[in-house]
């Protein structure tokens, strides 16, 4: 059992979680969203290291099996996905600290964007395709709420056409994946 291969998921939703309860102190937010996504690419190299030793990991949660539990499974493509996708996203975050404003930043910018990346990290790593749906969910989530955060008219109206595109490609997602379900069991 590799308990590594859960790291990226849970210490973006953590730094989240603790952001959230202090909304008003934007330089810890900053640091912490900076320390999250720090330590999310350190652990992609080691998990990159793991698998170059001792082939593609896997963690059942939980202990519970396949068709009950939920697998997670990280192979070379993955890790190097999830170490792009850290690079990128704390490049984006520090050009965050400039570009969107107090305001917006008070409003729960930093944990939304931590939720972000956990849905994406969670989504290289999941082992089946309904909890790749979850992990799609989460990350849509974090964005609807980002994409409206400032309130404007034009961005509210945009966003709700981006939600309404997004809540119909979800819904064929998941009718895809009944029918997976119902086809190969």
């Amino acid at each position: 059992m590799n308990n590594v291969i859960i790291l990226p998921i849970i210490i973006p939703i953590i730094a989240g979680m603790v952001m959230v309860i202090f909304r008003k102190n934007i330089p810890f937010q900053r640091f912490l969203g900076v320390l999250a996504l720090v330590a999310s690419i350190a652990v992609s190299f080691v998990l990159m290291e793991q698998i170059k030793v001792n082939g593609p990991q896997s963690l059942q949660l939980g202990g519970w099996e396949a068709p009950f539990g939920v697998t997670m499974v990280a192979d070379m493509l993955s890790a190097l996905l999830l170490l792009i996708s850290g690079v990128v996203a704390l490049c984006c975050l520090f050009y965050s600290f400039r570009s969107i404003g107090r305001n917006r930043e008070e409003h729960y910018f930093y944990p939304l964007f931590l939720f972000l990346i956990t849905g994406v990290n969670g989504s290289f790593l999941t082992g089946d395709i309904f909890n790749l749906f979850v992990c799609f969910e989460v990350m849509l989530v974090a964005s609807y709420v980002l994409i409206s955060l400032g309130g404007e008219r034009v961005q509210l109206r945009e966003s709700l056409k981006y939600i309404l595109i997004n809540i119909i490609s979800s819904f064929l997602f998941l009718v895809g994946i009944a029918y997976l379900y119902a086809t190969l069991g």
